[in-house]
């Protein structure tokens, strides 16, 4: 934990510095909601924060996680398909 004048210069060296028009606590939020949303999650942050482990180029770019409601049954992460009928190919 640190003063509010140290975090321009925690996030700089994240890989993600703050841009000369936003409020540093505000930008704070931003990357964590950007990280907590991403399909790596906020780890990298705790690891940074914690142990001071900077993070690889795909982690300073989160991709966004699909919606639910916008992912197809088919997709490898299930285990089981919706239907107890499967087609053999």
């Amino acid at each position: 934990m640190g003063s509010s004048a140290a975090l321009p210069n925690h996030l700089s060296g994240f890989g993600r510095p703050v841009p000369d028009d936003e409020n540093s606590i505000e930008y704070l939020l931003d990357v964590i909601k950007e990280y907590d949303e991403s399909t790596v999650g906020i780890d990298p942050l705790v690891l940074y924060h914690r142990d001071g482990i900077q993070p690889d180029q795909v982690a300073q770019t989160p991709i966004h996680k699909i919606p639910k409601n916008l992912r197809t049954p088919h997709t490898s992460y299930m285990k089981n398909p919706l239907s107890k009928y499967t087609i053999s190919l």
